[in-house]
Parts: C-alpha cells; sequence; structure tokens
C-alpha cells in the first residue's frame, strides 16, 4: 500500500510546526528582549514547544488517518495568511524605535566617572549632561542654562 499525503492535508500540521518554531527561535535568538518583558519570555518559549508538540501529534494522527483510508479536512486559505506572517517575522526581524531602546535600559548603569573639568553648558554632549543630571539631580542647579544638542531626529 503507497502512501501519499496530499500538501493540502499538511496544512495544519505544518502550520502549527511553523508559528512553534517562530516562538522558540524568537525567544532563543534574544529577538524577544526589545518587544517583550523578560519575565514572559519562557511563557513564549514554552507556548512554542507546545504548538511543536501539537504539530507533530497532528502529523502522526494525519498518517494514521491516511493508513485507515479516511479523509482529512484542510484549512481555510485565509489561514495560510498567517504563514506568510510568520515568515515575514523570520525574514524582516522587528526592528525597535530608539525609544524603545532607551526605555529598555537598565536603571542600575554604572557610575559615570566625575567630570574633572567643568564645560561651559553650551558645550556639553549628551552624554555629559546625562552624568552631569545623575550626579546633580536638582533641577534648580541647571535653571537657565544653555543647551545645544544636535544630532538626534
Amino acid at each position: 500500500m503507497t502512501l501519499r499525503l496530499r500538501w493540502s492535508s499538511l496544512s495544519l500540521p505544518l502550520l502549527l510546526l511553523l508559528w512553534g518554531w517562530v516562538m522558540v527561535w524568537s525567544t532563543a535568538s534574544g529577538r524577544l528582549d526589545l518587544l517583550l518583558r523578560s519575565v514572559y519570555h519562557p511563557v513564549v518559549a514554552v507556548g512554542g514547544g507546545l504548538l511543536i508538540l501539537i504539530g507533530l501529534l497532528q502529523l502522526r494522527l494525519l498518517l494514521r488517518r491516511k493508513r485507515a483510508g479516511q479523509v482529512s479536512q484542510t484549512l481555510p486559505r485565509g489561514w495560510w495568511l498567517t504563514a506568510l506572517v510568520a515568515l515575514a517575522i523570520i525574514v524582516f526581524p522587528p526592528q525597535p524605535s530608539f525609544n524603545d531602546l532607551a526605555s529598555s535600559r537598565p536603571s542600575s548603569l554604572p557610575e559615570a566617572p566625575r567630570l574633572a573639568f567643568v564645560l561651559p553648558p553650551e558645550q556639553r554632549t549628551l552624554t555629559e549632561w546625562v552624568r552631569l543630571l545623575r550626579t546633580q539631580p536638582d533641577p534648580s542647579l541647571h535653571a537657565g542654562a544653555p543647551v545645544s544638542i544636535s544630532g538626534l531626529c
């Protein structure tokens, strides 16, 4: 008895395997660091693992049905759009904005070195302003100081 599977009958297991792989791969590659709080990374990894497990079980069930001569159902065409989205996530990784990068910086950054000299306010770089405001957070100390920062979009 020859066992032939049609591509359309494999659609659900392949779709589940694809999404499970995207979730596990995104967690393992570190892509989730800027998109999701690290507390939820294990949830995504476990969810992806479960999707892979369900996809493998669906493949096994499909093989049993084919051997028994039963016909399996295929997915609606719209579900293939989700497969395209999963492939797009793999090919084109999400790019967080500068604001996302800045907000995800840890608050426990190393202590900035003390400035050996004091520059005039209009000659300070953004980094020097950040260091100064970290060491002297009182805004009244800097009231009226001119600021000239360039290079930011």
